[in-house]
């Protein structure tokens, strides 16, 4: 898991670490239980984008 860096809400991080496993919002959204277009939404937010990266990043870290 990664270290939380930026405030998101429980669903939002279980929507993150769904989304940057899988690539698919709708899976990530279905997950979690909000609407595709909910999901969607979030990704555009500056928080979670920042919250992916940084996540990405230590998965990353975690496999090299």
């Amino acid at each position: 898991m990664y270290k939380r860096t930026t405030e998101l809400t429980e669903k939002q991080e279980a929507f993150l670490v769904v989304y940057c496993d899988s690539g698919s919002i709708t899976k990530a959204s279905r997950t979690v239980g909000i609407h595709r277009n909910t999901g969607s939404r979030w990704l555009k937010m500056p928080k979670m984008r920042q919250a992916i990266t940084d996540h990405l990043a230590m998965s990353e870290l975690k496999s090299a």
